[in-house]
C-alpha cells in the first residue's frame, strides 16, 4: 500500500446569486461540490487499484477567482451569468453552456477545447515549487468551474515528460497536476486513467505515437508486458483475433475512440492479469463483451465511461516481486513515484565490469548503480533492489537462489535486470 499525499486546488470565485441576492461560491450556485468531487475521485483511484493507492488530502487552497489563461482575459462575473443563467430556483444551468457559447459568443470558442490555462500563475500563486521541495504534497488535483481549459494532466520539475498534457520545467522533484471540474467526475476518473497510461508508456519504453496506432508484430512473444496488456481490436493486425485489456479509449473488442457499450464477443486474455500475472499467454482465453463491467447499470455514455476505466484499472496488476525482465509485478509504484530508471552502470567496486571468484567459493551480492531520469544515481545490490539475476548457462558458474558459486575456472557472464534494463558482469573463476 502506498499513500500519496493530495494537494486540492478550488478554482472556485465567489458570484452574486440574482435570485437570493446573496454571494456564493460558483460551483454551489452551479449544485456541485468540492467535497463531493474529491471524495469520488479519491474512492474511484482507491477501488480501482485494489487499494494499493490510499488518498491523503493534505491541504486545500481556495481560490476565489475565475481561471487564468494565457491568451485571453479572465471570464467576468457578467460573462459567467450568460453561460449558466439562473433558474426559478436560484441555481445557475450549467448544461449546454458550450452551445450557449457558439450562439452569444460569450468566450473565445477555443477555451472549449484547448489549453489555455495559465500554469504559471497558478504554480506561483500556491507557492507550488516550494511546497513541493518541503514534500508537503506528492501530486496536484485541481477543480475549477467551467471552461477551465487546462490538461487533463500535466508534469512539472527538473525532468518532465508528456502524461496527457504539457511540461514545465521547474527546480523540484517530478510532481503532476490533475485539472478537471467540478462537473465531470467521469472526466476527472479519465484524466487519471490517461495519466496513467503515459506513465506506463515511458517505464516500458512505447512512444505516444506507438500507443495510438496499429501494432505490428510477428509473434505475441514480441510484445512487451504493458502491450499485451493494452493490445485491443482497435489496435491489432487485422489477422490477430485474441485481445488484451484494452486502452483507456477502448475496451478488447472496441474498433474505435469511446465504444466501450459493444456487445460483439470477442477472445481476450484479460483475465490472465488477474490469475496469471506475470505469466501473460494468449492461449488462456475467454469471451469478452462489454456486458463484463456493465452488468449492473445502464448502458449509458456516463456509467459505461466510469464503469470501464475502473475494470481496466483494476486489471493493473498489483503483486509483489519482479518479472524475468526486472520491471515490477506492481505497476502502481510506476503510476506514483515519478522517478525513471534509464540506464544500469558497473559499481566502481569492480574493475572495468569484472568480478573475480575463488574456486570453490561464492558471492552472494553484487553491487550496481541505477541512473534514473532525474539525473540521480543510486548505488545498490541486487538483493537489496530485488533486481532480476541471469546466468548464461555453462559449467563455470551455477547461480543459486541468486548465489553465484564458481565450480570451475574460467569466465563467464551474468546479467542483472532492472524495470526493463539490461547489466552484463564478467565473471572469472580463478
Amino acid at each position: 500500500m502506498r499513500e500519496q499525499k493530495v494537494l486540492v486546488i478550488a478554482i472556485d470565485p465567489h458570484i452574486t446569486n440574482p435570485v437570493t441576492g446573496n454571494q456564493e461560491k460558483a460551483s454551489e450556485y452551479l449544485g456541485f461540490s468540492l467535497d463531493l468531487s474529491v471524495s469520488t475521485l479519491k474512492q474511484f483511484i482507491e477501488y480501482g487499484s485494489y487499494d494499493e493507492v490510499q488518498i491523503k488530502v493534505v491541504d486545500t487552497i481556495h481560490i476565489n477567482e475565475f481561471p487564468k489563461y494565457t491568451e485571453f482575459a479572465s471570464m467576468t462575473e457578467e460573462q459567467f451569468m450568460k453561460l449558466f443563467p439562473v433558474n426559478q430556483n436560484g441555481k445557475g444551468e450549467w448544461y449546454d453552456w458550450w452551445t450557449r457559447n457558439k450562439e452569444m459568443q460569450v468566450l473565445p470558442a477555443e477555451l472549449d477545447t484547448a489549453w489555455h490555462f495559465d500554469y504559471s500563475y497558478l504554480i506561483d500563486k500556491c507557492d507550488l515549487i516550494n511546497l513541493r521541495k518541503e514534500r508537503k504534497f506528492d501530486m496536484v488535483w485541481v477543480f475549477g468551474i467551467d471552461p477551465l481549459s487546462m490538461y487533463e494532466s500535466a508534469m512539472i520539475g527538473k525532468s518532465p515528460f508528456w502524461i496527457n498534457g504539457g511540461v514545465g520545467y521547474a527546480d523540484c522533484e517530478n510532481f503532476a497536476i490533475l485539472g478537471m471540474t467540478f462537473s465531470r467526475p467521469d472526466g476527472a476518473l479519465e484524466n487519471f486513467c490517461h495519466m496513467s497510461e503515459a506513465m506506463l508508456n515511458y517505464t516500458y519504453g512505447v512512444s505516444q505515437q506507438e500507443y495510438r496506432e496499429r501494432m505490428e508484430f510477428n509473434d505475441f512473444s514480441e510484445l512487451n508486458t504493458w502491450q499485451k496488456f493494452y493490445l485491443c481490436q482497435h489496435n491489432s493486425p487485422a489477422d490477430n483475433t485474441v485481445y488484451g485489456v484494452g486502452q483507456v479509449h477502448f475496451s478488447p473488442n472496441s474498433t474505435r475512440d469511446y465504444e466501450w457499450q459493444l456487445q460483439t464477443p470477442v477472445q481476450s486474455y484479460h483475465q490472465t492479469f488477474l490469475e496469471d500475472y506475470p505469466n501473460i499467454t494468449n492461449k488462456n482465453v475467454t469471451t469478452f463483451t462489454a456486458g463484463e463491467y456493465l452488468k449492473k447499470c445502464e448502458a449509458d455514455g456516463f456509467w459505461a465511461l466510469i464503469q470501464h476505466h475502473l475494470w481496466w484499472l483494476r486489471h493493473m496488476p498489483h503483486y509483489e516481486g519482479r518479472d524475468e525482465n526486472g520491471y515490477l509485478h506492481n505497476w502502481w509504484e510506476y503510476i506514483l513515484d515519478l522517478k525513471y530508471v534509464t540506464d544500469l552502470a558497473v559499481s566502481d567496486l569492480y574493475d572495468s565490469g569484472k568480478i573475480r571468484i575463488p574456486l570453490g567459493e561464492s558471492i552472494e551480492d553484487i553491487s550496481f548503480v541505477i541512473k534514473y531520469n532525474t539525473k540521480e544515481t543510486v548505488e545498490t545490490t541486487v538483493l537489496s533492489s530485488g533486481a532480476i539475476l541471469k546466468c548464461e548457462e555453462n559449467n563455470i558458474l551455477l547461480v543459486p537462489d541468486g548465489t553465484i558459486f564458481g565450480m570451475s575456472a574460467g569466465t563467464g557472464k551474468i546479467v542483472i535486470m532492472y524495470d526493463g534494463h539490461a547489466l552484463e558482469y564478467v565473471i572469472e573463476v580463478y
